[in-house]
């Protein structure tokens, strides 16, 4: 399981590079599944990355859908 903060290497937000801060966001992503009810295997794919991250979430079972990340 991914520390979040370690992934950060406990820097701010504000200091990490864009390709970091995507991957942190997918990570926040990722965690989020299981509380909607899918695995965190669940596959993702990143459709727009601003001040936010958007993916496109394509459960095996159901019709995908859209996460946002703030």
């Amino acid at each position: 399981m991914v520390n979040l903060y370690e992934l950060r290497e406990g820097k701010k937000f504000s200091a990490l590079t864009t390709d970091e801060k995507i991957i942190y966001f997918t990570e926040v992503a990722r965690k989020a599944l299981p509380y909607w009810g899918y695995a965190e295997e669940t596959e993702l794919k990143l459709l727009n990355y601003t001040e936010n991250a958007t993916f496109e979430i394509k459960p095996a079972e159901t019709e995908h859908f859209i996460m946002r990340v703030h």
